[in-house]
C-alpha cells in the first residue's frame, strides 16, 4: 500500500550525531550556502533531511559534496519556487530520495525537468492538497521505473482522469486500471463503477487493487471519486450517457449503515445517505436490472437496522447488496457468467487479520455467508 511520502521517511539520527562527523571545511561551506538558497522552510527542512542522512551514513566528503550541488542547483531551486510550498516540500523530499537511492545526478535532472514540465505543473496544481505527498510519491515510482516516454504518457492520463473522472488520490488504484480507462470503449465489455469517496483519514481505501484487478477480468472497470453527493450523480449520468447501463456498482467508503462519508466536510452533501432520493434515482437509472452493488470499508446493512442505505437500494432499485457486517476491505469476489454477463456470487471481506461477514440483501430478505 502506498503511503504519503512523509510517512516513509527512514531514521537518521539527532543533530548531534551528525554534527560529530568529520566534515572539511569546503563541504560545511557547501551545506551553509546551499540551505541559503531556499526560500520556503518546508523545502530547506526537507533538503537537510536528505544531507544529514547522508552525511551519517558515509565517509566521503565528495559524494555528501555532489549531492548537495546536486540538489540546490539553479533548475532545482527554479522548480521549487514555481510551486506552492506544500508540493515543493514533497517534491524536494523526492528528489532527495532520488539523489540518495541513485547516487547518479542525471536520474535528478530527469526528475526535476519532469515536475518543470507545463502539463506537469497543470496536474498537480489541480490535486488537493491531501492527496499530494502520496501522488507525488506515487510519481516518483512511476519515474523510477519508466522511461521519459512513458512518464509523458502517464502524466498525460493523470491528467484525463483528473478532469473526467475527478481523480485526485491515484495511488490508490493500479496502473493497469487507470491505463485501461484511458481507452475503454463502448460495449467492449459490461461496465463496473467503483466510486470512492475522497475522506480516507487512514489511507485504507488503496487496500483495494486485488478486488480491482479481479473485476478487470469480466468488466470494463471505470474508477471514480466524488466529494459531494451531487458530484456522485453526475458521474454516474455521465457514464450512463457515455456508456450505457452499468452492470455493477461498487462504493467505497467510510461509513456506517446509513451513510458513506464522502469527504471532510459536515453538511449533508459531504455524505451518500438514506435521504439522498436524487441520487438513489440515478443509480436506478444506470444500474442494469440485473445489477449489483457492493460496498467495501462500511457497513451498509444491518440485519436489525430495516432502514440501512443496502436495504434502502435493494428495495428501491430491485438490485442484490452485498456489504460487510463490519467496516472492512474487499480480498476476493467470485464473477460467475449468467446469460453472458457477469455475476458477482461471493465477496470475501477482511479487516486486518480477521475475516468479516458478508450480508446480501435482495428484495426483502438478508443472508449471511
Amino acid at each position: 500500500m502506498a503511503k504519503k511520502a512523509a510517512s516513509s521517511k527512514l531514521t537518521v539520527g539527532s543533530t548531534e550525531k551528525m554534527q560529530k562527523q568529520e566534515l572539511d571545511g569546503e563541504t560545511k561551506k557547501i551545506i551553509t550556502d546551499a540551505v541559503s538558497n531556499f526560500k520556503s522552510k518546508k523545502v530547506r527542512k526537507e533538503f537537510q533531511y536528505w544531507i544529514r542522512l547522508i552525511t551519517l551514513q558515509t565517509k566521503s566528503n565528495e559524494l555528501v559534496r555532489n549531492i548537495i550541488q546536486w540538489l540546490s542547483s539553479s533548475d532545482v531551486i527554479k522548480c521549487m519556487e514555481g510551486y506552492n510550498e506544500e508540493t515543493a516540500k514533497e517534491l524536494m523530499f523526492q528528489a532527495g530520495y532520488i539523489a540518495y537511492f541513485t547516487k547518479n545526478k542525471d536520474e535528478v535532472d530527469k526528475f526535476i525537468n519532469l515536475c518543470m514540465k507545463e502539463k506537469t505543473k497543470n496536474y498537480l496544481e489541480s490535486i488537493n492538497k491531501d492527496a499530494i505527498p502520496s501522488t507525488v510519491e506515487r510519481i516518483r515510482n512511476d519515474f523510477l521505473l519508466s522511461n521519459d516516454r512513458i512518464m509523458n504518457d502517464l502524466i498525460n492520463i493523470y491528467s484525463h482522469l483528473r478532469k473526467e473522472y475527478d481523480i485526485e488520490f491515484i495511488y490508490r488504484y493500479p496502473i493497469e486500471i487507470l491505463k485501461d480507462m484511458h481507452e475503454i470503449k463502448r460495449n467492449s465489455k459490461p461496465i463496473a463503477v467503483c466510486m470512492y469517496g475522497k475522506y480516507d483519514p487512514n489511507n485504507s481505501l488503496s487496500r483495494e487493487h486485488s478486488f480491482l484487478m479481479l473485476l478487470s477480468k469480466a468488466y470494463n472497470v471505470i474508477v471514480v471519486e466524488a466529494d459531494t453527493d451531487t458530484k456522485l450523480g453526475i458521474q454516474l449520468d455521465k457514464i450512463y450517457k457515455k456508456f450505457g447501463k452499468i452492470q455493477l456498482l461498487a462504493i467505497v467508503g467510510h461509513g456506517n449503515t446509513k451513510e458513506i462519508k464522502l469527504s471532510k466536510g459536515k453538511g449533508e452533501e459531504h455524505y451518500l445517505d438514506v435521504t439522498d432520493k436524487k441520487e438513489i434515482e440515478i443509480i436506478d437509472k444506470v444500474l442494469d436490472k440485473n445489477g449489483d452493488i457492493v460496498f467495501s470499508g462500511s457497513t451498509a446493512i444491518s440485519e436489525k437496522d430495516k432502514t440501512s442505505l443496502g436495504k434502502l437500494l435493494s428495495r428501491t432499485i430491485h438490485c442484490t447488496v452485498h456489504a460487510p457486517d463490519i467496516p472492512s476491505y474487499i480480498s476476493s469476489v467470485t464473477i460467475e457468467q449468467q446469460q453472458g454477463k457477469p455475476v458477482i456470487k461471493k465477496v470475501d471481506y477482511f479487516v486486518s487479520v480477521k475475516r468479516a461477514r458478508e450480508l446480501v440483501y435482495k428484495g426483502e430478505k438478508v443472508q449471511t455467508l
